[in-house]
């Protein structure tokens, strides 16, 4: 759809909060011969069947919690080993510019849900499955050591539940950190990954927001059962995590 944007809101407000964008719909994309343009028939058609490479996914119990500079800098610290690092924006809306930055970070290869033929994953669940393994099959035609995964929103929508039922997904996860807005939510999640979408613990890392105090997240959720919980803005650390969660699926470590 092409749109005209009417309202935006001050994007330097006190509290710096995340607001909808308003807009009056125009009509639809079409080509030079006035058929309509559908986004699925642009999306990637990959050669791969099949998913058997290593999945790293970066998720948050809230959208703008700091994901993407997380992920870039997983990224990083990965290409900075030598390893071959492919990304994909797995669910939310657009992703353009996530990819950018995941590319930005070394990442040879960029995907998001835009090439699987989704302008957002707040669809039905069976239209998601159906397309979203386009994206890291595609990317594994280019023959990753890794695929880096940035699940968009928090965890409890836009289809990021369906992610964990999606079985080539499932069986090539590699581990998976997520940051936390506060101790609580990070207690919640523990949860939520294991009782609902069945994530094993041994597979998870936690961190806390990256505009919060570490130390104090770190007391509070341990309180709470959580015993680990790490400072994104901490280089050393975010290395530990990620030689601890990829070290055993890939040959370059």
């Amino acid at each position: 759809m092409v749109g005209r944007l009417f309202f935006e809101a001050d994007a330097g407000n006190p509290l710096g909060a995340e607001t909808s964008v308003g807009f009056r719909c125009e009509g639809l994309l079409s080509d030079s011969s006035g058929t309509k343009i559908n986004l699925q028939s642009l999306a990637v058609t990959p050669t791969s069947t099949e998913l058997t490479t290593p999945i790293l996914f970066v998720a948050a119990t809230a959208a703008e919690a700091g994901k993407t500079v997380l992920a870039a800098k997983v990224i990083r610290y990965l290409v900075g080993k030598g390893t071959r690092v492919a990304a994909v924006k797995v669910t939310g809306t657009g992703g353009t510019m996530d990819s950018q930055e995941h590319g930005e970070a070394g990442a040879f290869l960029t995907v998001d849900q835009v090439d699987a033929g989704l302008i957002t994953t707040y669809c039905s669940p069976e239209t998601f499955r159906e397309r979203i393994s386009r994206s890291f099959l595609f990317a594994q035609d280019h023959e990753p050591d890794l695929i880096v995964a940035e699940l968009g929103g928090d965890l409890t929508f836009a289809n990021n539940p369906t992610v964990f039922q999606i079985p080539d997904l499932r069986e090539n996860l590699s581990g998976m950190i997520v940051i936390s807005n506060d101790p609580l939510s990070c207690y919640g999640v523990s949860i939520y990954l294991g009782r609902e979408l069945g994530v094993p613990p041994g597979l998870v890392r936690h961190f806390s927001s990256p505009f919060r105090n570490p130390a104090g997240m770190k007391a509070r959720a341990s309180v709470m059962g959580v015993e680990e919980v790490f400072d994104p803005n901490d280089q050393a650390e975010i290395e530990a995590v990620v030689d601890s969660l990829v070290s055993a699926s890939m040959k370059t470590f």
